[in-house]
């Protein structure tokens, strides 16, 4: 449930709430109901969707349970604006597929989606995204 940016219609906006990041704990009790569910119901494939506020805040996490988990298709659901070199090689070696989300053009997405300091996110996530699909051949974004 943690965010850097203060998007206008976030329905988080409005809630007395400390920021938090899902522990280890919870990772592993994640682990243990996929688990659980994947040999009850024997299911052939895993989706698994990451989202926030912005799940790359917890990247750690994410790779903790991706590895533990060791599957091949996950959706990190981002606003994609703290792309890394660490967190783009590590999902383009876990052949993840990224969804990045924008509220229309360039003024239009200014307007809505906006980081802590009052400024708007467009070019930085067209920034990050043309960097990302250059570098990494097995991205799917």
């Amino acid at each position: 449930m943690s965010c850097n940016l203060t998007c206008s219609y976030c329905f988080e906006n409005d809630k007395d709430r400390k920021p938090s990041l899902s522990s280890e704990h919870d990772g592993k009790n994640i682990v243990n109901f996929i688990l659980d569910e994947i040999n009850f119901k024997q299911y052939r494939s895993l989706d698994i969707c990451f989202t926030g506020g912005e799940p790359l805040y917890n990247f750690q996490f994410i790779r903790n349970l991706c590895e533990t988990l060791d599957e091949k298709l996950h959706i990190p659901i981002t606003n994609g604006t703290i792309f890394t070199n660490k967190i783009t090689s590590f999902l383009d070696c876990h052949n993840f597929a990224v969804q990045v989300s924008f509220d229309g053009d360039e003024h239009y997405h200014n307007l809505e989606r906006c980081n802590r300091l009052g400024e708007g996110t467009y070019h930085r996530i067209i920034n990050n995204l043309s960097f990302m699909l250059k570098k990494y051949k097995n991205l799917s974004i």
